[in-house]
């Protein structure tokens, strides 16, 4: 008995695998060959006004951040402007009487509730606002240091600086 030959024929899987591997190539090819080079678009640059509010720092600590003390991110070591104006202010603990449902605030004692303005040139795309690379919003959580200082707390507040606007 001789072997019949088989006849090659091209069904539907190997059209499949055939696009698979176009597609595999195509992306490949896109990632080693695009060099993530955008055009470009230049950002607007503006004078931000910004607030950091720190909580439960210990009395002794106060008076370590200064007017005129350059504020750096501590994470990437960017340059987060300058310290413009220092607030102190009594730390209050906030909790919930369970007899009466009530909240009631309570003086934190030892602590301090710090209140840093600070000055910043940043770059405004998106109605984002990027100082150095460094997204700034409010609420954003900020790891800082200054000369005598470091410590974290949030963005409470943000304004394009008034005296900048044209």
């Amino acid at each position: 008995m001789e072997k019949a030959k088989r006849r090659f024929r091209f069904n539907f899987i190997d059209a499949l695998l055939l696009l698979i591997l176009f597609a595999a190539m195509a992306l490949l090819g896109y990632i080693f060959l695009w060099k993530g080079e955008a055009p470009a678009q230049e950002a607007a640059k503006t004078e931000i006004v910004y607030v950091i509010e720190t909580k439960e720092i210990r009395e002794e600590l106060r008076g370590l951040v200064n007017v005129g003390d350059k504020i750096v991110d501590t994470v990437g070591h960017y340059a987060l402007g300058e310290v413009i104006n220092v607030q102190y202010s009594d730390m209050i603990y906030s909790g919930l009487n369970e007899t009466t449902g009530q909240v009631v605030n309570s003086p934190f004692p030892n602590h301090v509730k710090v209140a840093i303005t600070v000055r910043a040139s940043a770059d405004v795309s998106d109605s984002a606002y990027s100082i150095g690379g460094y997204r700034m919003s409010v609420g954003t959580k900020v790891y800082f240091r200054v000369p005598h200082f470091t410590f974290s707390g949030y963005c409470v507040s943000l304004t394009a600086d008034s005296a900048d606007q044209a």
